[in-house]
C-alpha cells in the first residue's frame, strides 16, 4: 500500500482560507496466476480496511498549519495490472481543510 498523488484546489468559504485535496491511496496484491481471482479478494479486503480507517476520519493536520474539516471516500477503482497477476485498487479521498 502506498499514498499516491494529490490534487489541491482552492475552496475558500465564509472568509476562511480552505482547500479541497483529492488524495490517492494505492493497494496492490498478487494472485496465483492470470485466471486466479484470489488477488481481487485480498486487495478488496485491504481496501475495505483502509476505507474503514479513512472514510469519515478526523485527521490531525495541526503540524502542517491546517485543520481537517472532513475526509470522505470519493472514488474507488479496481484494476488488473498488465502482468496478469497483480491486482491494484486506487482509493481516492476528498479531504476538506482550512487554515488553522
Amino acid at each position: 500500500m502506498t499514498i499516491g498523488e494529490a490534487t489541491t484546489t482552492r475552496d475558500n468559504r465564509f472568509g476562511k482560507t480552505g482547500r479541497q485535496v483529492l488524495a490517492g491511496v494505492h493497494v496492490w496484491t498478487r494472485s496465483g496466476g492470470p485466471f486466479n481471482q484470489g488477488g481481487f479478494k485480498s486487495t478488496g479486503a485491504v481496501a475495505e480496511a483502509v476505507d474503514a480507517l479513512l472514510d469519515g476520519a478526523t485527521l490531525d493536520l495541526s503540524a502542517s498549519g491546517w485543520h481537517a474539516v472532513g475526509c470522505d471516500l470519493d472514488q474507488s477503482q479496481t484494476l488488473r495490472d498488465p502482468d496478469g497477476i497483480t491486482r491494484h485498487v486506487v482509493l481516492t479521498y476528498r479531504v476538506w481543510v482550512e487554515a488553522a
